[in-house]
């Protein structure tokens, strides 16, 4: 149960009692999963998709900053 709380950001309780209430706890992990909020939603629709080598160059340019 602490493994699917951590990994679809819910509260130990909150996955407790969903999985006593369903009786299945495939079934709230995967309710639990679909209803979580990815980065996407929070990026705006103009920039460019996040990729390797974008993060790469972030992390030199921060490298040399530094």
């Amino acid at each position: 149960m602490k493994a699917v709380a951590k990994s679809s950001g819910r509260s130990d309780k909150y996955i407790r009692d969903a999985a006593n209430q369903t009786g299945d706890l495939g079934k709230v992990a995967a309710t639990s999963k679909a209803t979580q909020s990815t980065m996407e939603k929070f990026m705006k629709k103009n920039e460019k998709k996040t990729t390797i080598s974008v993060i790469y160059f972030l992390f030199v340019k921060v490298a040399l900053h530094s």
